[in-house]
């Protein structure tokens, strides 16, 4: 017997059961349900699965269809024709996102309504005062919080404008930020009682409620950056989904991939992973592929945990994927004053990294339990797929070309690739859109951006309370102190606070709330901020698949029908490199492109080298056998070296492999069946 009839006896044997198999017709009837799926606008439920509030008489949604597109279109003549006074346009963006959130959501998550209650009825009367009293003087509201002398009537309006964004965020994000968001409130006003080290001044009612109330809280950068970058790409997203590309990009992954060993779980990832940079949000990209990819994985033999984790560990993924990355780069250039194309080339190499190790680690996984791909026959050929459906990739081009090339603003570049959304399915019969079905997009990504602009609209709340109280000075120091100076322990006190303050929020405001807080303790250590907010940005997002609050992995653990927690901790296993890599380009830079050429070429190969070797380690299998204690140390030893980007530590990380090579018995058949093979 030759070593690949060795390999696949001894998969086959590792497995537990003979896995089902998927033909070409179960294959096709699933496609075709996703893609009708895709398809369907939702009224009753947000990307993430939380009830809506439904209006069913047929002016009232003709109405709210006009307001949704006013409203777009408002941004659009704001940002692009006739720039707004920047305190009107940001009041605007934020009284009408909470206006739709009172509006379609209720005051319990599961709640089903389809009338608007007394109570939201008057939420909504408020949020027009707040908005109409901005109005009527901008330029004197502010003038008196940046005196300190906020009139009473100032300071109840700020009081109401306040509530109303805890209030938001609450319906449409639980109660975590808006938690985060009282705390430092009350730091800032009894700061003062606390033990001396972590000690404020301690603010009046007026001085606090005013700052809030200002361009340094509600109406300052997290709302700044909803209204300048995020809701023209949501927009934007929504019409990509409404296009048919989320269907285009599936059938292209499983083309590719879907007839490979574990074909299922490694379409997942390329799906979810072209799919999920542009969508913002991972929960919203597991909802959305997870409906297709994890009854596949499962029905292909994958057990409903590794299924979940894997399509979760994909999405989440998604947030650090350029070119969009989750509106990440965006904020992130706004952050440092960089040009937006250093921080997208210098974030691909970690999530070309990020995706390879997950596809290496389900590609083990399913030679350990003898899974074999799907049949793809009925699939048209992948040259055929972007023949028929390059039309759905022309609006993404265009969106690269105006950020990269013609290096315009985020919003000229959204709004131009909507554009050309609408006439790339126009240049096809079977792709074309409608009038109504156009403005029904339009209506879908302002109804989507609600739950983005209620969390910023909070966290504007907890940054504008951070910046009066001093607290992030605090924070640094009280970091810095704890550290003693150590880079390493300060990377990880900071990695801790990142991924708890980052729990049960949008990408945008644990990024926004973990730079603010953190990113000064990093820096003042000589680091560089690139890396800073990357190495943030990082930890802000994995707390998506980080249990106790993953809600990646419980979204995907409810539609695989698994135990969330189990999905979590798969999760966590299969993206263990992105726990990794943080401190890594940290430490070394090449990694992000800061460096000599030699330096970046080096660092990268090693880097897939160490990749490999981590998925062996966690995985304990490789070559058809299973990997002992010992090949899994020196496996996983060889990633961490390998990954350090230096001379010295890939020398003994390429050291720890070879002797993981000489000592693995499935690595020894495979050198013996191809070089000492005896001749005949």
């Amino acid at each position: 017997m030759d070593y690949q009839e060795k390999e696949k006896t001894m998969a086959e044997d590792s497995s537990s059961s003979n896995p089902p198999s998927i033909d070409k017709n179960d294959l096709a009837d699933m496609l075709n349900a996703y893609e009708e799926n895709a398809k369907v606008i939702e009224e009753d439920k947000d990307e993430e699965g939380t009830n809506l509030r439904v209006f069913k008489n047929k002016y009232v949604k003709m109405a709210l269809l006009i307001f949704s597109v006013g409203l777009a279109l408002y941004h659009v003549y704001a940002l692009l024709i006739k720039l707004a006074n920047p305190l009107v346009f940001y009041s605007i963006h934020w009284g009408m996102g909470l206006f739709l959130v009172f509006l379609y959501y209720p005051i319990k998550k599961d709640m089903k309504s389809k009338k608007l209650p007394f109570y939201d009825a008057a939420l909504i009367l408020l949020v027009l005062v707040v908005v109409a009293y901005v109005l009527l003087q901008p330029d004197d509201l502010m003038y008196r919080a940046a005196r300190n002398s906020s009139t009473t009537v100032d300071l109840v309006i700020g009081t109401i404008a306040m509530i109303l964004s805890l209030e938001a965020a609450r319906r449409t994000i639980g109660l975590g930020l808006p938690i985060v968001a009282l705390v430092f409130v009350a730091y800032a006003f009894w700061g003062n009682h606390l033990p001396s080290l972590i000690a404020c001044k301690g603010y009046s009612f007026k001085r606090v409620i005013g700052f809030i109330f200002s361009v340094e809280g509600i109406f300052g950068s997290p709302i700044k950056m909803s209204a300048q970058y995020v809701f023209l790409l949501i927009i934007f997203g929504a019409f990509l989904g409404v296009s048919g590309a989320g269907e285009f990009f599936m059938k292209f992954a499983m083309k590719l991939a879907g007839s490979s060993r574990g074909g299922p779980a490694k379409v997942a990832v390329i799906s979810s992973g072209l799919f999920g940079s542009i969508s913002g949000s991972a929960v919203a990209n597991v909802v959305g592929t997870g409906v297709f990819t994890i009854p596949l994985m499962k029905k292909t033999g994958y057990k409903p945990h590794f299924a979940g984790a894997v399509e979760a560990v994909a999405s989440t993924g998604g947030q650090i994927m350029p070119p969009v990355m989750g509106s990440g780069a965006f904020i992130m250039a706004e952050l440092l004053g960089m040009n937006y194309t250093n921080i997208a080339l210098g974030a691909l190499i970690p999530a070309l990294l990020y995706y390879l190790s997950l596809i290496v680690m389900v590609d083990l996984e399913a030679a350990r339990t003898g899974l074999n791909g799907v049949d793809t026959s009925e699939i048209p050929k992948a040259r055929v797929l972007l023949k028929e459906g390059w039309n759905l990739l022309l609006p993404l081009v265009v969106l690269i070309y105006f950020l990269v090339v013609a290096r315009a603003t985020v919003s000229r570049a959204a709004v131009w690739a909507i554009v050309a959304a609408i006439a790339g399915c126009a240049l096809k019969k079977s792709s074309r859109m409608s009038f109504m079905q156009i403005l029904q997009a339009i209506e879908l990504g302002v109804t989507r951006s609600v739950s983005v602009i209620a969390a910023v609209a909070c966290a504007g709340v907890a940054i504008g309370a951070i910046m009066l109280s001093g607290v992030g000075a605090k924070f640094t120091y009280v970091v810095v102190q704890l550290a003693q100076g150590n880079l390493f322990l300060t990377l990880l006190l900071s990695a801790l606070a990142a991924t708890v303050l980052g729990m049960g929020l949008p990408t945008v405001a644990a990024y926004i709330i973990a730079a603010s807080l953190l990113a000064p303790s990093i820096i003042q250590l000589g680091i560089a901020p690139f890396a800073a907010h990357m190495f943030l940005l990082y930890y802000s997002i994995l707390s998506q698949i980080t249990p106790p609050v993953a809600l990646a992995a419980y979204a995907a653990g409810n539609l695989a029908k698994a135990n969330p927690n189990k999905v979590g901790f798969t999760a966590m296993r299969l993206g263990a490199i992105a726990f990794i890599l943080p401190f890594i380009f940290v430490y070394g830079n090449a990694l992000l492109l800061m460096g000599t050429v030699p330096e970046i070429i080096l660092a990268t190969i090693t880097a897939v080298i160490g990749t490999f070797c981590l998925g062996i380690g966690l995985q304990g299998w490789f070559a058809g056998y299973r990997v002992n204690i010992l090949g899994r140390i020196l496996t996983l030893a060889a990633a961490l070296l390998c990954i350090i980007p230096g001379w010295s530590t890939d020398l003994i990380g390429l050291g720890c492999l070879v002797a993981f090579i000489i000592l693995h018995k499935g690595t020894r058949e495979f050198l013996t069946s191809k070089f000492l093979k005896p001749t005949t």
